[in-house]
């Protein structure tokens, strides 16, 4: 039955791609929720802390991205 076997390679793909998707969402969210936290967490200290840290307060987004240089 070749049509049922294109039906189910199909579905296969399909199935693979929603899988695929689903992952992919799920690590965009998993980041976000990091990032998320380290914003957050740096965003309770002081301007004082984050200076004796050696930054300021308007680099807490690029440190909670991972993208800070010094």
């Amino acid at each position: 039955m070749p049509v049922f076997d294109a039906i189910n390679a199909d579905l296969t793909t399909f199935t693979h791609l929603a899988a695929n998707y689903r992952q992919a969402w799920e690590d965009r969210r998993a980041t976000r929720r990091e990032y998320l936290r380290i914003a957050n967490e740096l965003s309770m200290y002081t301007d004082r802390e984050l200076g004796e840290l050696g930054f300021g307060r308007a680099d807490i987004h690029a440190i909670a991205a991972g993208t800070y240089r010094r």
